[in-house]
């Protein structure tokens, strides 16, 4: 159903507070009601920073969150330890899903437009690794943000913040 007065934006009212318990993670999120992302999806406005080099930089963006993520989840896989996706998340690590194939796999943070700072989407490693030329396309060879290493670093801290983030706000 087309929201009301949204000037065609697509977007469905104000959203809800999503927001950390923790100061120290500085990060907190909106969700945003998108009328076209489908149930697999909520999209979160997140808002925060990182230090890198000692300034705090801005990694302020929207975040395509998987809604289908089992929490209690505890992955076979050596990287997880025999941890839970609750706990791997609570220690800034991301969760594992099985993939449509059945294979354990990580979520990953994917850039939509390869820019850091920029719109992610949780995905499925597998998918992110099946499809890498398809989803890196839209930059030049040599051209991706990981050549910075004060990019490369600002998102490495951000991803675990994000991490942390999402499990001081799982419902």
């Amino acid at each position: 159903m087309p929201s009301k007065g949204n000037g065609g934006s697509g977007v469905k009212g104000a959203g809800k507070d999503v927001n950390t318990g923790s100061n120290s993670s500085k990060l907190v999120g909106r969700e945003v009601n998108l009328d076209w992302l489908g149930d697999n999806y909520k999209a979160v406005e997140l808002e925060g920073s990182v230090k890198v080099g000692g300034k705090e930089i801005d990694v302020s963006r929207r975040v395509y969150q998987r809604t289908d993520i089992q929490w209690d989840y505890k992955s076979m896989h050596s990287k997880a330890k025999g941890l839970s996706n609750r706990e791997l998340a609570a220690k800034g690590r991301p969760p594992f899903v099985a993939d449509k194939n059945g294979v354990e796999t990580q979520i990953e943070l994917h850039h939509l437009l390869q820019k850091e700072p920029g719109d992610m989407v949780e995905i499925f490693a597998t998918t992110h690794d099946e499809y890498k030329k398809i989803l890196h396309g839209l930059i030049k060879d040599g051209d991706s943000f990981r050549n910075s290493d004060t990019l490369d670093k600002q998102y490495n801290n951000l991803r675990k913040k994000y991490w942390k983030w999402r499990f001081n706000n799982l419902d």
